[in-house]
């Protein structure tokens, strides 16, 4: 069992990114390829097929580059208090916590954290794509998780899929809740 006062990073995986991008770039040269042959024939064809080609493809190439600048940074880190992520202003006290829900395939992940009705964490809700984000009508922070991610500790790096990632986060959500019931106990004795 992982122990709890040790600090865990948790870096997305690039390889999306790499896929993403490369894909994006094929089509953004076959959309190219195509747009170059429409100035040599009157045909609608070929410029019809360039554009087709060219929206995905740019789509792909902003997804993959969203996807390789988050990559650079740790998604977040676990610790014994606390979550922070460089997507969040300020580290969320895991102690604000009521309850939390996690879902997920083997692919995805999404970990549900309700706070407590007084807290209301500083975190943006309007980015585009970002995968740590405040939701006002439930008051919880959603944590959308995909693909396969790197721990990050003083032992090193291991590679995890989303399931595993999902078991530390819970470790750490029930590590946080017995010590505070622990402190309660020692109060009242």
């Amino acid at each position: 069992m992982q122990r709890s006062q040790a600090t865990l990073e948790f870096w997305g995986n690039k390889a999306g990114a790499w896929f993403s991008l490369i894909l994006g770039g094929l089509f953004v040269c076959g959309a190219l390829g195509m747009l170059f042959l429409s100035l040599s024939h009157t045909e609608a064809f070929f410029s019809l097929i360039g554009i087709i080609l060219l929206l995905p493809g740019s789509l792909l190439l902003f997804a993959g580059r969203k996807q390789l600048k988050l990559a650079a940074h740790p998604l977040f880190s676990l610790s014994e208090g606390h979550i922070d992520s460089h997507l969040i202003a300020s580290p969320l006290p895991l102690c604000k916590v009521d309850s939390f829900q996690v879902r997920g395939s083997s692919e995805t992940l999404t970990v549900e954290l309700r706070l407590c009705s007084e807290y209301t964490p500083d975190i943006t809700t309007k980015r585009l794509m970002q995968p740590i984000r405040f939701d006002p009508n439930k008051h919880a922070v959603i944590m959308i998780l995909g693909g396969n991610f790197v721990q990050s500790d003083e032992n090193g790096k291991t590679k995890m899929a989303c399931s595993q990632v999902a078991e530390r986060i819970v470790q750490y959500l029930y590590a946080n809740s017995a010590r505070d019931e622990l402190a309660k106990l020692q109060e009242s004795h």
